[in-house]
């Protein structure tokens, strides 16, 4: 399958029955081999941004279909984001990164890692431009499963990527009435991570926090820059920013 083959594919859907799929199963679109993949998801295509999709086992699958609520979530905790100190100052930090070209190819939602003036111990093979340190997905169609394409199943594809340190994870309901996150945090690489139990959040805050230095990718005992001072750890209320999101729903 060539990528103008999988653009036709997707151009042909019938996207009232590709709607139709139930919150927690994917659609398969095509099957492609993984080169031809990777060059449709660099394109520029129209079709390559309809949706969100993911190379799974040979086929092209749609895994998060484009909804008002999984994307006010998503601005709402960029905007949070940006407005953190530590973040303007000592990360980068953008929506839709991909990974390197030698590896598997992965987007998230929103991702952030350290600059080059940080410090930190570049890993091998990757460059300061495509290192993040946080990985941050945010499902609506997608559920808590390890069923590929779902939730878990991509925190685990991304604990495989050097440099990952954290994977956060955000599963919203319909109009943002209910949400629930899980927080991995990846100590070996290339291992599967631990089970979790999703965490409901809820008034008055909904804090998780990360540690500056692996953030920053910084070794366990280095020193965490003074100019602007960076805390030992960065806090983020989700409860504050799933309001923000209600307000925009």
């Amino acid at each position: 399958m060539t990528i103008d083959g999988i653009i036709s594919h997707i151009a042909a859907l019938d996207w009232d029955r590709v709607k139709q799929t139930p919150r927690g199963e994917v659609y398969e679109v095509c099957v492609a081999d993984e080169e031809d993949w990777k060059l449709f998801a660099d394109s520029d295509a129209a079709e390559s941004k309809c949706c969100k999709m993911e190379w799974i086992e040979g086929k092209v699958v749609i895994v998060e279909l484009s909804s008002r609520t999984q994307q006010d979530f998503v601005a709402a905790l960029s905007r949070y984001m940006w407005r953190n100190d530590t973040v303007q100052a000592h990360l980068h930090f953008s929506q839709a990164a991909r990974t390197p070209p030698h590896l598997r190819q992965l987007e998230p939602d929103l991702c952030c890692g350290p600059l080059p003036q940080c410090g930190g111990i570049l890993p091998p093979g990757i460059r300061w431009e495509d290192w993040d340190t946080l990985k941050i997905e945010i499902g609506y169609s997608r559920g808590w499963s390890h069923r590929p394409g779902q939730l878990d199943w991509k925190a685990n594809e991304w604990a495989k990527i050097p440099g990952v340190n954290y994977i956060l994870c955000v599963k919203v309901e319909d109009r943002l009435a209910s949400a629930t996150y899980k927080l991995y945090t990846v100590l070996h690489h290339n291992r599967r991570l631990p089970i979790e139990i999703p965490i409901r959040i809820e008034a008055p805050r909904t804090v998780v926090k990360f540690d500056s230095r692996l953030l920053l990718g910084l070794a366990p005992r280095e020193r965490l820059p003074a100019q602007p001072p960076v805390p030992a750890r960065v806090a983020i209320d989700l409860y504050a920013i799933l309001e923000y999101a209600r307000v925009r729903c």
